[in-house]
């Protein structure tokens, strides 16, 4: 009797822990948007009869976040962090032929879907209410220093192992360099650390001066109460967005393009429905103090924490002024994806800053990867119709060198 592949013993011990069966798999199953609106990360990784776990991670300072899982028991964890204003369900856009979090699961690996504080599933604290402004008194570097250490010990934890693999996209590109730069015993727990459309260095996107002047209109007029939350679903302004964006509204399609065509305009591999998917699950809000530190490090191309003054810098640091993340003291092995020329919210020049003179330089680079489509966007690293040819393939490749799984299928050899 021929011997069954690796990943079919995989599928096999997977749906016989889950009581599910594999002939009840449906990958080409289409989650239309009505339906897609109205689940949880959760609800749409059953939707296709994937096993599904969800998981509460408390930080050391208090936060409990959410994560979920696609449970692989035994396979080699993968940690995936989303970027600024969206939640676990930025993955979940398309079908599980094209969506990279279950390309990954039958590829035997036990993939861990990230939630920021304050985002639409992690909004709970031990002793703090998330309607109480205190709540919100964070940037993307609590994120790094407190939420991604947390969820990677309870990870290993978890499944017996003794490092991940993470993958961010955006913001969520952040989140290891200032847990690995910040807390250095934490670089022996990543095994790699892929960033796709970086958000690292940010001086030099093409949206720069946008972003900075809808900053400032926020903060003085749109941000009605001047609270520390940051569009957060069912308050002002994002209650205004809804009205605008929703089904029936003549501005919905303004509100499509505006999407699409913020990631970088004029890309081929984007849909109508991966967007208003998209459009109508963000934004899931955050902070405005995680925006400031966005702001202020676009303005200085520099990678530091925020500056909040010297008074509470003492108070939050411990110094009056923190100095940029020392990334180039970071040892893990890491991977950058970017688009060469048309992703408006991180852009290949952004790799070149005065601290050193390439990102590949500050870090332990083992693969600088251009996509190989002109106009490749932001949001298409989420829903490419080409994302496995483009990107997804390349991904797990290296994936596969770092995890120790040995590659079965030649076309799949890097």
């Amino acid at each position: 009797m021929p011997e069954l592949s690796w990943t079919v013993v995989v599928l096999v011990l997977n749906f016989m822990c889950s009581g599910d069966a594999v002939s009840e798999l449906n990958d080409s199953r289409h989650l239309p948007v009505e339906d897609y609106i109205k689940m949880r990360t959760d609800d749409m990784i059953r939707f296709w009869n994937y096993p599904s776990e969800e998981h509460k991670i408390l930080t050391e300072d208090g936060y409990i976040l959410t994560v979920f899982r696609i449970p692989n028991p035994g396979g080699y964890p993968v940690l995936m962090l989303h970027g600024l204003t969206v939640s676990s369900d930025c993955w979940f856009l398309r079908t599980p032929k094209e969506d990279l979090v279950f390309l990954l699961w039958k590829r035997g690996y036990d993939v861990w879907l990230w939630n920021a504080r304050g985002s639409i599933y992690s909004r709970e604290h031990v002793n703090i209410s998330f309607s109480d402004e205190k709540f919100f008194d964070y940037t993307f570097h609590e994120m790094g220093v407190y939420d991604t250490p947390a969820t990677i010990d309870y990870i290993l934890n978890t499944t017996g192992h003794s490092s991940v693999i993470a993958l961010g996209h955006s913001l969520g590109s952040t989140n290891v360099l200032v847990a690995a730069s910040m807390r250095p015993e934490y670089q022996d727990k990543v095994k790699l650390n892929i960033l796709w459309a970086q958000s690292v260095y940010m001086g030099n996107i093409k949206v720069r001066d946008w972003f900075d002047v809808f900053y400032s209109i926020y903060v003085r007029w749109l941000n009605f109460p001047h609270a520390k939350d940051f569009f957060i679903q069912g308050r002002e302004p994002e209650i205004v967005k809804t009205a605008m964006c929703a089904s029936g509204s003549p501005l919905k399609p303004l509100c499509v393009l505006f999407l699409r065509e913020m990631s970088g305009p004029g890309s081929k591999q984007g849909n109508e429905d991966s967007a208003v998917k998209m459009l109508n699950r963000i934004p899931t809000g955050s902070s405005i103090w995680t925006v400031r530190q966005m702001v202020q490090n676009i303005r200085s191309g520099q990678f530091r924490p925020l500056n909040y003054g010297t008074e509470k810098n003492l108070i939050k640091y411990g110094v009056k002024k923190m100095r940029a993340y020392p990334i180039d003291k970071v040892t893990i092995p890491t991977a950058i994806y970017y688009a060469c020329c048309n992703d408006y919210l991180s852009s290949a020049q952004t790799l070149r800053n005065s601290r050193c003179e390439v990102l590949t330089r500050c870090l332990e680079s083992v693969r600088f990867y251009e996509i190989p489509y002109k106009k490749f966007n932001h949001g298409d690293f989420l829903w490419a119709k080409d994302s496995y040819e483009l990107l997804y393939k390349d991904v797990m490749n290296l994936m596969d060198k770092y995890s120790g799984r040995t590659t079965e299928n030649p076309s799949d050899a890097a």
